[in-house]
This record gives C-alpha cells, sequence and structure tokens, in this order.
C-alpha cells in the first residue's frame, strides 16, 4: 500500500464530508430564507391595508401572524440545534463519518486527545451557517414586530370606535331623559280632565315655550355637567 495515496484518499473523503455537512445547511439555510420570503409580500400587504386605507384586518394579520410564527419557531429549533452540536466538540467531531467508517473505535473518549482537533473544520463550517440563520431569523423578528405595531394600532382604532359609539349612546340617552320629562307633563296637560286652563289660549304658547326651552336648557346644562366630569368621551 502506497501510504502517500492513503493519505490523500483520506483527505478526499473528509472534503467529501465536509462538502456533504455543508450542503445540507445550505439546504436548511435556503427552505428558511424562501419561506421568509414567500411570505413577507403577504405581510406587506397585510400590513400596507390597515395602515393606508385603515380597513380592519384583524384576522388577516392574525392569520399572517400565525404563519410567521411557525417559521419563526422552526428557526428557533435549529437555531438550537445547531448551537447544541457547537458546544460539544465530540458530537462535532462525530460528523467525520468516513473516519468513523473506517475506525468505529476513533472517537471513543480514551481516544480523546488523539481526534480532540478533529471538530475545529465544522466548527467554522457550523458557526458560518449559525450567522445566515440567526439573520434570516432577525428578519423574521422584525417582520413580527411591524405586525404586532399594526395590530396595536388596529386595537386602538377599534376604541376610538367603541368611545364613539358610547359617546352617541350617552347623548341618545340623555336627550331621551329629558324628552321623557316633556312627554309627562305634556300628557298631563293632554288629560281629558277640566281644570279652567284649556280656557285661556295663551297657555298652550306658554306651556309649549317653557317645555320646548326647559327641555333644551336641560340637555345643553346635562352635558355641560357631564362634561366636566369628564364622563363625555372625545
Amino acid at each position: 500500500q502506497d501510504p502517500e495515496r492513503d493519505k490523500l484518499d483520506m483527505e478526499s473523503f473528509e472534503t467529501f464530508d465536509i462538502r456533504a455537512l455543508e450542503a445540507i445547511f445550505i439546504t436548511v439555510c435556503n427552505v428558511l430564507n424562501k419561506e421568509l420570503v414567500d411570505l413577507r409580500p403577504e405581510v406587506e400587504k397585510t400590513l400596507s391595508s390597515v395602515l393606508k386605507t385603515g380597513s380592519f384586518s384583524l384576522e388577516k394579520l392574525r392569520m399572517v401572524k400565525k404563519e410567521l410564527n411557525q417559521l419563526v419557531s422552526r428557526m428557533k429549533g435549529i437555531q438550537h440545534a445547531f448551537n447544541e452540536v457547537l458546544e460539544n466538540d465530540r458530537d462535532m467531531a462525530l460528523m467525520n463519518l468516513t473516519k468513523i467508517k473506517q475506525n468505529p473505535d476513533y472517537y471513543f473518549e480514551r481516544n480523546q486527545v488523539v481526534w480532540e482537533g478533529d471538530h475545529e473544520e465544522i466548527e467554522l463550517l457550523l458557526e458560518n451557517y449559525v450567522q445566515s440563520v440567526d439573520g434570516t431569523y432577525s428578519q423574521a423578528q422584525l417582520l413580527s414586530h411591524e405586525i404586532d405595531s399594526a395590530m396595536d394600532l388596529l386595537y386602538v382604532r377599534l376604541d376610538t370606535a367603541r368611545n364613539q359609539l358610547l359617546r352617541v349612546d350617552l347623548m341618545v340617552s340623555s336627550i331621551t331623559s329629558v324628552a321623557a320629562v316633556g312627554a309627562l307633563v305634556a300628557a298631563i296637560f293632554g288629560m281629558n280632565l277640566r281644570s279652567g286652563v284649556e280656557d285661556t289660549p295663551e297657555w298652550f304658547w306658554t306651556v309649549a315655550g317653557i317645555l320646548i326651552f326647559g327641555c333644551a336648557f336641560s340637555v345643553a346644562l346635562m352635558f355641560l355637567y357631564i362634561k366636566y366630569k369628564g364622563w363625555l368621551i372625545t
């Protein structure tokens, strides 16, 4: 056997192992990046609809947020797996599959002094693709924060609309209460009982004027009091 040839063959296999691992890592990173790229237009379209047109697409935002959270969850899992391997030199060294095939006992703990440097190239490779996954994760987090901001804006708009409805309800309730008092007075004077007042024509216009003015004044006074107390929502 030619030792030089065996050495070259070993180096070739080691290079193949590294390239195979790199192909796997590239595939994982590309899949994550493609999913983010495919999801980004939908997120941006929904955000544009919310921020520019003011449409209340809360359910659409939640659906997009759910898809993005699933992608972020997968990214976290891959980050955790990469970092866990990076913390264990032996796990990285065990990725040299050719050496394991040729010498299954090579990576036993008792041989650590021999193989403890075998992980360095794989460690550099892992660190490179960890950074790639981290970059994609940061972009996904940025999109997630933009969705959260848009949802907060929608909640503010919903609160504003709710406050306006409460304001209208308060106004209508106040006017109804004052009108009920006027209706009571009108009902009293409209009873089919003789009191002598019905024989005086001036009483009709007097009572009608007092009721109209009294109702208007009561409504205005009530709103001033409500506004003074801070109960009137603006």
